[in-house]
Protein backbone atom coordinates (compact mmCIF):
# COMPACT_ATOMS: atom_id res chain seq x y z
CA UNK A 1 0.00 0.00 0.00
CA UNK A 2 2.60 2.64 0.68
CA UNK A 3 4.19 1.58 -2.47
CA UNK A 4 0.91 1.78 -4.32
CA UNK A 5 0.96 5.31 -2.56
CA UNK A 6 3.73 6.86 -3.09
CA UNK A 7 3.40 5.46 -7.02
CA UNK A 8 0.47 7.80 -7.18
CA UNK A 9 1.83 10.94 -5.58
CA UNK A 10 5.10 10.61 -8.26
CA UNK A 11 2.12 10.34 -10.55
CA UNK A 12 0.38 13.44 -9.70
CA UNK A 13 4.08 15.44 -9.51
CA UNK A 14 4.27 14.57 -12.81
CA UNK A 15 1.11 15.44 -14.20
CA UNK A 16 1.08 18.86 -12.62
CA UNK A 17 4.76 19.66 -14.44
CA UNK A 18 3.58 18.42 -17.63
CA UNK A 19 0.29 20.02 -17.56
CA UNK A 20 -0.50 22.68 -20.23
CA UNK A 21 -0.07 26.58 -19.24
CA UNK A 22 -3.49 28.34 -18.44
CA UNK A 23 -4.57 30.57 -21.18
CA UNK A 24 -3.57 33.99 -18.93
CA UNK A 25 0.97 32.09 -18.65
CA UNK A 26 -0.18 31.82 -22.58
CA UNK A 27 -1.08 35.52 -22.91
CA UNK A 28 1.33 36.67 -21.02
CA UNK A 29 4.37 34.83 -22.87
CA UNK A 30 3.11 36.08 -26.27
CA UNK A 31 2.93 39.39 -25.02
CA UNK A 32 6.56 39.11 -23.72
CA UNK A 33 7.39 37.76 -26.73
CA UNK A 34 6.13 41.09 -29.06
CA UNK A 35 7.70 43.41 -26.39
CA UNK A 36 11.17 41.71 -27.01
CA UNK A 37 9.73 41.74 -30.97
CA UNK A 38 9.46 45.41 -30.78
CA UNK A 39 12.15 45.99 -29.10
CA UNK A 40 14.37 44.72 -31.69
CA UNK A 41 12.58 46.06 -34.48
CA UNK A 42 12.94 49.63 -33.06
CA UNK A 43 16.82 48.72 -32.75
CA UNK A 44 16.96 47.60 -36.25
CA UNK A 45 15.26 50.56 -37.17
CA UNK A 46 18.12 53.05 -35.17
CA UNK A 47 21.05 51.37 -36.94
CA UNK A 48 19.71 51.71 -39.79
CA UNK A 49 17.82 55.18 -40.26
CA UNK A 50 18.67 57.83 -42.81
CA UNK A 51 21.21 60.28 -41.40
CA UNK A 52 19.52 63.78 -40.82
CA UNK A 53 20.83 67.19 -42.88
CA UNK A 54 22.73 68.02 -40.21
CA UNK A 55 24.73 64.55 -40.30
CA UNK A 56 25.11 64.92 -43.82
CA UNK A 57 26.07 68.56 -43.92
CA UNK A 58 28.68 67.42 -41.00
CA UNK A 59 30.25 64.45 -42.48
CA UNK A 60 30.24 66.62 -45.96
CA UNK A 61 32.76 69.30 -43.88
CA UNK A 62 35.00 66.18 -42.64
CA UNK A 63 35.18 64.77 -45.76
CA UNK A 64 35.98 68.52 -47.01
CA UNK A 65 38.64 69.33 -44.38
CA UNK A 66 40.19 66.22 -44.97
CA UNK A 67 40.48 66.21 -48.32
CA UNK A 68 41.98 70.06 -48.31
CA UNK A 69 44.34 68.49 -45.79
CA UNK A 70 45.43 65.91 -47.95
CA UNK A 71 45.63 68.69 -51.35
CA UNK A 72 48.35 70.44 -48.33
CA UNK A 73 50.29 67.37 -47.76
CA UNK A 74 50.59 66.29 -51.77
CA UNK A 75 51.87 70.59 -52.05
CA UNK A 76 54.47 70.34 -48.79
CA UNK A 77 54.23 67.55 -46.74
CA UNK A 78 53.07 67.11 -43.56
CA UNK A 79 54.13 70.35 -42.36
CA UNK A 80 52.52 72.26 -45.18
CA UNK A 81 48.86 71.62 -43.46
CA UNK A 82 47.32 74.26 -41.82
CA UNK A 83 44.20 74.90 -40.51
CA UNK A 84 43.67 78.31 -40.69
CA UNK A 85 44.67 78.00 -44.77
CA UNK A 86 42.14 75.19 -44.62
CA UNK A 87 39.18 77.69 -43.55
CA UNK A 88 39.81 80.27 -45.90
CA UNK A 89 39.53 78.23 -48.28
CA UNK A 90 36.42 76.92 -47.62
CA UNK A 91 34.60 80.32 -46.78
CA UNK A 92 34.92 78.99 -42.94
CA UNK A 93 35.78 81.19 -39.64
CA UNK A 94 38.50 79.49 -38.01
CA UNK A 95 36.56 79.27 -34.54
CA UNK A 96 34.38 76.80 -36.92
CA UNK A 97 36.75 74.90 -38.40
CA UNK A 98 37.72 74.13 -34.67
CA UNK A 99 34.55 72.49 -34.22
CA UNK A 100 35.55 69.72 -36.18
CA UNK A 101 39.07 69.48 -35.28
CA UNK A 102 40.74 70.68 -32.14
CA UNK A 103 43.93 71.24 -33.39
CA UNK A 104 46.29 70.45 -36.21
CA UNK A 105 47.89 67.28 -34.77
CA UNK A 106 44.48 66.03 -34.22
CA UNK A 107 43.35 66.31 -38.10
CA UNK A 108 46.93 65.21 -38.98
CA UNK A 109 46.25 62.02 -36.74
CA UNK A 110 43.33 61.52 -38.30
CA UNK A 111 44.22 61.39 -41.94
CA UNK A 112 47.12 58.88 -40.67
CA UNK A 113 44.55 56.51 -39.35
CA UNK A 114 42.04 56.70 -42.63
CA UNK A 115 45.36 56.28 -44.80
CA UNK A 116 46.36 53.30 -42.74
CA UNK A 117 43.32 51.77 -42.56
CA UNK A 118 43.13 52.27 -46.45
CA UNK A 119 45.91 50.11 -45.92
CA UNK A 120 44.61 47.73 -44.23
CA UNK A 121 41.63 47.38 -46.04
CA UNK A 122 43.60 47.05 -49.40
CA UNK A 123 45.80 44.75 -48.02
CA UNK A 124 43.52 42.38 -46.45
CA UNK A 125 40.99 41.98 -49.50
CA UNK A 126 43.75 41.02 -51.39
CA UNK A 127 44.72 38.02 -48.86
CA UNK A 128 41.10 36.89 -48.78
CA UNK A 129 40.77 36.96 -52.55
CA UNK A 130 44.03 34.72 -52.99
CA UNK A 131 42.47 32.48 -49.74
CA UNK A 132 42.87 29.29 -52.31
CA UNK A 133 46.06 29.65 -54.44
CA UNK A 134 48.25 28.64 -51.58
CA UNK A 135 50.52 30.54 -48.95
CA UNK A 136 53.31 31.47 -51.11
CA UNK A 137 50.63 33.23 -53.29
CA UNK A 138 48.65 34.27 -50.98
CA UNK A 139 51.99 36.39 -49.65
CA UNK A 140 52.92 37.34 -53.30
CA UNK A 141 49.60 39.00 -53.49
CA UNK A 142 49.83 40.97 -50.71
CA UNK A 143 53.09 41.91 -51.16
CA UNK A 144 51.96 43.29 -55.17
CA UNK A 145 48.57 45.31 -53.92
CA UNK A 146 51.18 46.60 -51.22
CA UNK A 147 53.02 48.57 -53.99
CA UNK A 148 49.93 49.02 -55.88
CA UNK A 149 48.72 51.19 -53.13
CA UNK A 150 51.87 52.95 -52.95
CA UNK A 151 51.86 53.83 -56.09
CA UNK A 152 48.16 54.65 -56.11
CA UNK A 153 48.08 56.78 -53.07
CA UNK A 154 51.67 58.68 -53.12
CA UNK A 155 50.07 61.28 -50.82
CA UNK A 156 48.98 59.07 -48.32
CA UNK A 157 52.04 56.46 -48.71
CA UNK A 158 54.94 60.07 -47.79
CA UNK A 159 52.43 61.13 -45.09
CA UNK A 160 52.52 57.56 -43.11
CA UNK A 161 55.49 56.20 -44.14
CA UNK A 162 58.54 59.36 -44.83
CA UNK A 163 57.36 62.36 -42.53
CA UNK A 164 56.85 61.52 -38.30
CA UNK A 165 53.38 61.88 -38.52
CA UNK A 166 52.86 58.33 -39.15
CA UNK A 167 55.33 56.70 -36.64
CA UNK A 168 52.82 56.67 -33.80
CA UNK A 169 55.62 59.08 -31.20
CA UNK A 170 54.09 61.88 -32.08
CA UNK A 171 50.35 61.81 -33.10
CA UNK A 172 47.18 59.75 -30.98
CA UNK A 173 49.76 56.98 -30.51
CA UNK A 174 46.98 55.17 -29.21
CA UNK A 175 45.21 55.41 -32.55
CA UNK A 176 47.44 55.72 -34.93
CA UNK A 177 49.79 52.63 -33.56
CA UNK A 178 46.51 50.64 -33.94
CA UNK A 179 45.86 51.50 -37.12
CA UNK A 180 49.28 50.77 -38.44
CA UNK A 181 49.34 47.70 -36.62
CA UNK A 182 46.48 46.53 -38.46
CA UNK A 183 47.71 46.54 -41.95
CA UNK A 184 51.38 44.48 -40.63
CA UNK A 185 49.11 41.75 -38.95
CA UNK A 186 47.76 41.19 -42.73
CA UNK A 187 51.55 40.97 -44.14
CA UNK A 188 52.94 38.96 -41.13
CA UNK A 189 50.13 36.49 -40.49
CA UNK A 190 50.02 35.84 -44.54
CA UNK A 191 54.40 35.38 -44.38
CA UNK A 192 53.51 32.70 -40.90
CA UNK A 193 51.21 31.18 -43.11
CA UNK A 194 53.71 30.13 -45.53
CA UNK A 195 55.79 28.19 -42.60
CA UNK A 196 58.97 30.91 -42.87
CA UNK A 197 59.71 32.96 -39.63
CA UNK A 198 58.84 36.33 -39.62
CA UNK A 199 62.71 37.67 -39.00
CA UNK A 200 63.22 35.52 -42.51
CA UNK A 201 62.45 38.25 -44.30
CA UNK A 202 63.99 41.63 -44.46
CA UNK A 203 62.62 44.63 -44.96
CA UNK A 204 65.19 45.73 -47.65
CA UNK A 205 65.05 42.63 -49.34
CA UNK A 206 62.57 41.12 -51.55
CA UNK A 207 62.85 37.41 -52.69
CA UNK A 208 66.38 35.84 -53.77
CA UNK A 209 68.00 39.17 -52.15
CA UNK A 210 65.98 41.82 -54.77
CA UNK A 211 65.47 44.95 -53.68
CA UNK A 212 61.92 45.46 -52.71
CA UNK A 213 59.24 48.14 -53.01
CA UNK A 214 60.67 49.89 -49.66
CA UNK A 215 64.11 51.12 -50.31
CA UNK A 216 62.99 52.62 -53.13
CA UNK A 217 59.67 54.17 -51.71
CA UNK A 218 62.04 55.93 -49.22
CA UNK A 219 64.22 58.02 -51.63
CA UNK A 220 63.09 61.37 -52.51
CA UNK A 221 63.66 60.83 -56.29
CA UNK A 222 61.13 57.41 -55.91
CA UNK A 223 58.60 59.90 -54.55
CA UNK A 224 59.01 62.83 -57.57
CA UNK A 225 57.97 59.75 -59.59
CA UNK A 226 55.13 58.66 -57.45
CA UNK A 227 53.49 62.27 -57.72
CA UNK A 228 54.02 62.01 -61.14
CA UNK A 229 52.17 59.03 -61.65
CA UNK A 230 49.39 59.82 -59.53
CA UNK A 231 49.09 63.67 -61.58
CA UNK A 232 48.65 61.59 -64.84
Amino acid sequence: RQETAAGRQETAAGRQQTAAPTRQETAALARQETAAGRQETAAGRQETAAPTRRERQRRETLAEIKARAMDQVAEGGAAAVSLNAIARAMGMSPAALYRYFASRDALLAELVVDAYGSLADTLQEAADGAGEDGAAERLAAVARTYRSWALGHPNEYLLIFQTSSGSGLELAPERTVAAAQRSMDVFLTALRETGAPEGAVSADEGPAGEPALSPELRSEEHTSELQSHHDL
